[in-house]
This record gives structure tokens, C-alpha cells and sequence, in this order.
């Protein structure tokens, strides 16, 4: 089962982030702006299955790392990172399930619904690796079984993990001054470049976590 496990999840999230990478370089999705558009713009074009299978298979792939994080005793099923990567999941699954709104033409229950699961799985995962690093560095470094390799893996996602929820702090905190003052918020930055700057750096960390847990725990 574990075999298997790791099988799906290496294959899911792998293919998932394939498919996301070459929608911005085939036509016609490579006509979409990177840098000003967000992803989720995709799951508008005529290549929105091929984005709405990739979110899936992310989704998936990171439901099998839950599984194998149970399973091998890192965390339990109710914990703060058992439920982060949880909710992680399902807000990948609803970014598959619900497209972008068009905002131009009117605010619709299904582009709130996008945006809220954009919104939680933004949150949820990083909280979920800073619990999670933060736990295993120093249970390691406790029973002085770790080796400076896990060690330095763990430490970098820990602050990978904190730098991406500062960033969503303070970008949540200049979208909200902008909109008080009648500022159009996705004029302050590149909001593309800064979604895929911030997804990327999710799944880096989600990544050295995994990698830093396949060494044998104590």
C-alpha cells in the first residue's frame, strides 16, 4: 500500500504540474499573459480540460502525500497539518470544479466559489509545511538522529512557509487599503507572475518536506 502510495503521489503531482507548465506554451494558452493573468484563466480557454485534469492530479497526488503522512506516523489524522494539506486538497478540487469568473459581466456564486478555493488552498498548505517542519527539525534534532541533510531540507521549507504567508498577509493588507480607497487592487502588481510565484513556491515546499521525510525517522 505505501508502494503504491508514493507511486500515485510522485506520478500525480508530477503530471499535474506537467500539464499546468505546457498550457503556457501551446497554442492557443500561450496567448495568455503570465505576468498579468492569473492561471485559473486557463480553465477558461479552449484547452480548459487539459487544466482542469492537472489541478485534479495536484489535488490527488497531494490527497496520496496525506495518506502517507498517516500512514508513517508524521502526523495524526487530526492535526494542524493533516488538516492543512486537507483543505489544500479540497480547494485545488474546487479551482478543478469551479471556473474563473468573467467579473466584467457580473459576480456569479460559481466565480465566489473559485476565488474562496483559490483562497483556501493558498492559505492552508503553508500552514500546514510550517507545522509540519517546524515539529519534525525539532523531534530530529531532539533525538539527534537527524542528518544534516533532512535537517537543512526541513529548515528550508519552514522558512519558505513563513515567507509565503507574510507575502499573503501583506498583499491581502495592500488589497485591502486599496479597496478602500476606490483603487483597483490587480493594478498594484503583476498579479500573474505573483500567483505562479506563490504556487511554485508551495509546492517547492511541499516538496522539500517530502523528500526530507523519505529519510528513515528515528
Amino acid at each position: 500500500m505505501t508502494r503504491t502510495l508514493r507511486l500515485l503521489e510522485l506520478g500525480c503531482l508530477a503530471l499535474g504540474v506537467l500539464l499546468i507548465a505546457v498550457l503556457h506554451v501551446v497554442s492557443p494558452t500561450n496567448g495568455i499573459d503570465p505576468v498579468r493573468v492569473t492561471i485559473s484563466e486557463y480553465g477558461r480557454s479552449a484547452l480548459a480540460a487539459e487544466f482542469v485534469v492537472g489541478v485534479a492530479l495536484i489535488a490527488i497526488g497531494s490527497a496520496a502525500t496525506l495518506a502517507l503522512f498517516v500512514r508513517e506516523g508524521v502526523c495524526r489524522p487530526v492535526s494542524v497539518p493533516s488538516i492543512g494539506i486537507a483543505l489544500w486538497v479540497i480547494g485545488m478540487l474546487g479551482v478543478a470544479l469551479f471556473p474563473k469568473a468573467d467579473w466584467a459581466a457580473g459576480a456569479t456564486w460559481v466565480g465566489y466559489a473559485h476565488r474562496t478555493s483559490s483562497l483556501l488552498a493558498f492559505i492552508a498548505l503553508p500552514v500546514a509545511i510550517l507545522a509540519i517542519s517546524w515539529r519534525e527539525a525539532r523531534r530530529r534534532g531532539r533525538l539527534r538522529r537527524d542528518s544534516r541533510f533532512d535537517h537543512h531540507l526541513l529548515a528550508m521549507a519552514l522558512v519558505l512557509a513563513i515567507v509565503i504567508l507574510v507575502a499573503i498577509v501583506v498583499a491581502g493588507v495592500l488589497i485591502g487599503v486599496a479597496e478602500a480607497n476606490g483603487t483597483p487592487w490587480w493594478t498594484l502588481f503583476p498579479i500573474g507572475l505573483g500567483e505562479r510565484v506563490l504556487v511554485g513556491a508551495e509546492l517547492i515546499a511541499l516538496s522539500l518536506v517530502v523528500v526530507a521525510l523519505r529519510i528513515p525517522r528515528p
